[in-house]
């Protein structure tokens, strides 16, 4: 049976199709098309067809590469294809990005494993106002504890907490406490006032000092008879340690210094016998190297031979004179009750 003419363009090959649909064929909206089109395409409009390579159009394999990055997590860009994370900062088994170990190490306190204790430590320190009247509820228990371990940076420490509003009253009142005791507490004191020069207290809190404590030898004296004299002894320790400088004791003999207000009165027989002893100690040791261990080597300050030595010698003489009572002195005034075991050893 014959093809009508309307089937005509049906009888056409595939390959035909294809090359007429492949031209560029332009269609105005006044020109009849010379042949029918084909079921599904639209009519009146005028377009222009390109091939899939135009200017204009994306080639297929970058457009599907594109639309599929966001479907897959493992794609790597075209670019960077093959190049570790971060520059190297990333990943596993990964050391870092190189000079990373020079920069400070940051702590994220939302991090899982974050530690508080590993954040900065904030010391607020809160200071204490301490006045005279506070001395022996404040300054006592801390000096008596001192004459037992011997630490000066302990008592320095506890001083710092603490805003003293008068230091010339603290020298003296550590001194009063010293001479209340024996000469080891004495040595220990004498070592804490040259430590407290360097970290609270100057030399006009030490000038100032020792001129309230020789104003106030009237009263000291009535406990201690010798605190006039032990004060001297004070002094010139401190001007041996460089805690006060040998003006202090010039000025008294200095006719224009002795008219100096708050200045103690020399013709005070108390203020006049210690400062004469400091003086005749300081002009007796020129040098100022006897005057460091002034108050002699005792206790604990003592190496263990010499201890040994100090503990035979108690014991020889206890044979010899069988005086007890001089022999606990004696041991007393050596002031080692850590080393009483030895005394028994020697016995034996």
């Amino acid at each position: 049976m014959p093809l009508s003419e309307t089937n005509k363009p049906q009888s056409q090959s595939i390959e035909d199709l294809i090359a007429q649909l492949d031209s560029p064929t332009v269609i105005s909206q006044g020109e009849s098309p010379n042949r029918k089109c084909l079921k599904g395409k639209r009519t009146g409009t005028s377009f222009v067809r390109h091939n899939s390579n135009g200017t204009n159009s994306v080639p297929l394999l970058q457009k599907n590469i594109i639309t599929s990055k966001k479907y897959t997590k493992n794609l790597k860009s075209l670019n960077n294809r093959g190049l570790p994370k971060k520059n190297g900062a990333g990943g596993k088994h990964t050391w870092g990005a190189p000079g990373c170990e020079l920069t400070d190490y940051y702590i994220d306190s939302k991090d899982p494993n974050y530690d508080s204790e590993d954040g900065p430590d904030i010391l607020v320190t809160n200071y204490r106002e301490i006045d005279v009247d506070d001395f022996d509820r404040e300054i006592k228990p801390l000096v008596l504890e001192f004459f037992q371990n011997g630490d000066t940076i302990e008592v320095i420490d506890q001083l710092k907490t603490c805003r003293l509003r008068s230091r010339p009253h603290l020298v003296s009142y550590l001194v009063q406490i010293a001479l209340e005791n024996n000469n080891t507490c004495r040595e220990l004191m004498s070592r804490l006032l040259r430590d407290l020069t360097y970290e609270i207290l100057t030399e006009p809190d030490y000038s100032l000092g020792f001129d309230i404590l020789l104003k106030n030898l009237n009263e000291i004296t009535l406990d201690n008879p010798d605190a006039a004299e032990k004060t001297g002894t004070f002094i010139a320790r401190a001007i041996a340690d460089k805690v006060i400088n040998r003006r202090y004791i010039d000025r008294f003999y200095d006719n224009q210094s002795v008219e100096e207000e708050n200045m103690p009165d020399l013709k005070d027989s108390l203020v006049f016998k210690s400062v004469e002893s400091a003086r005749v100690l300081v002009t007796m040791n020129n040098h100022l190297n006897q005057l460091s261990h002034i108050w002699g080597n005792k206790g604990g300050f003592l190496a263990v031979t010499e201890l040994v030595d100090k503990i035979k010698e108690i014991i020889q003489e206890l044979y010899d004179s069988r005086d007890v009572d001089e022999a606990i002195r004696c041991l007393k005034e050596l002031n080692v009750p850590h080393f009483h075991h030895e005394l028994v050893f020697e016995v034996k």
